[in-house]
Formats: C-alpha cells, structure tokens, sequence
C-alpha cells in the first residue's frame, strides 16, 4: 500500500486538507437515488479540479490535471468525521475524488488526490469518531446509514441518514442529514447492509459488536 499524493493547491488557491486524522468512517455512495414519488435522480457532484487546472501536491510537484482518474464516475467516496487527538473533533463531510496531474519535467502521469467539502443541512451527527458510514440503495433519497460513535459527551446515540432531497442546485442534488430515533450507543463497531428481496422498501442495517459507556458489546442487532 502506497498513499497517494495530495493536491494542496489549485489555480493558486490553498485547497482543504482532510488531515490525519483517526476513528473516521466512509462509503461509496450509490450512483442514484428515487425520492419519495418514486422520480430518479442522478447523483451529480460538483466537479472540483476541471481538465487544465494548474495544481500543486503535497510533495511540492507541479503540473496540471488532465480529467478523473479513468473508470471512477461511478458511485462517489464520501467520508465523516474521525478526531486529531483527544478532544479534537470533526463534524466535516467530504467527496474524496481522484485524478490523473500530467506533472511537469516528468513523462508519467500520477494520481493524486482531492477533498472536497460537501454542505449539508438538517440536524447534523456533530463531531464524533469511531462511528460506522454504511452506504444505502438510495429508496426514498436515503444514501447512508451513520451509527453510534463517541462525541464530546463520550457516547453518540443517535443514529442519522445521509438524504438527498429532490431539490436540485445546477442539477446537483441537495444533502441533509436526519437524526434517527433510537439506535444503538456503541463506538468501534461493525455494520453492514442486508440484501432484502428485490423491489422491496425496507432495507435492513446489521450491527455487531463495539463498546458502549460501560461493558462490551457482543449482540447482533437489526435496524
């Protein structure tokens, strides 16, 4: 495993850096979503970096971007949260995007990577870590599942989805969050999507294992 490069710069502009960071979550996001009458929609992303972009990486390498990274506009990698340190928090949710930099003085091109910041309305999970992102079919515009975790208070309880509204920004489809009722008050646990039968409206989230404020965790739980 080798960690791609990162793009800190872009047509002279410092971009935000995601950072080390531990206890983060992410998913693949499904590459469509229906809203509540049952209307597709395309899930479009701002497109960061166009072809032609003058960049600079983290390694102090100039070139320029020559388009995404061939074979990846498809479901889009998102990430939540995680903490620098004790106390040190994040509540920021990101599209990580890769592309191909044509980087000067060199024949090969390489890949690097860029964060960007995705804006999210309704009541959001605030800074946790420690927390599991599972990425949903997108029915009725809910993307993801983000549940448990540990935040400023040590347990996270509430679970939140991740929706798209049927609202569309230049074809772009809105993201809000929306606080689930319940769910369990665990951080550092597993959690998966159970395939149900085809056409089916309800989707079902397995959980295991992971701590809560007193004991262990050992009980498969189904949401």
């Amino acid at each position: 495993w080798r960690p791609e490069p990162a793009v800190v710069s872009a047509a002279g502009r410092p971009l935000a850096s995601y950072g080390d960071r531990e206890g983060a979550s992410g998913c693949v996001l499904p590459m469509f979503a229906t809203d509540c009458w049952g209307r597709r929609m395309a899930m479009r992303w701002p497109d960061s970096l166009p072809a032609g972009t003058a960049v600079e990486l983290a390694d102090g390498r100039r070139g320029s971007v020559t388009g995404p990274v061939a074979g990846e506009d498809g479901g889009s990698l998102i990430l939540y949260g995680g903490r620098g340190g004790p106390g040190d928090l994040h509540d920021d949710l990101v599209l990580y995007r890769r592309y191909a930099v044509a980087v000067e003085g060199e024949a090969a091109h390489v890949t690097a990577g860029v964060c960007l910041p995705l804006e999210c309305g309704g009541d959001g999970p605030g800074g946790r870590h420690g927390h599991v992102l599972t990425a949903l079919t997108g029915t009725g515009g809910v993307l993801a599942l983000l549940s448990g975790g540990r935040g400023r208070d040590y347990g996270a309880t509430a679970c939140h989805f991740l929706c798209a509204t049927s609202e569309l920004e230049d074809g772009v489809a809105r993201l809000l969050w929306r606080r689930v009722l319940g769910g369990p008050d665990v951080w550092g646990h597993a959690a998966a999507l159970r395939p149900v039968s085809a056409g089916s409206p309800v989707e079902e989230v397995w959980i295991f294992g992971g701590r809560d404020a007193a004991r262990r965790s050992d009980v498969l739980l189904a949401e």
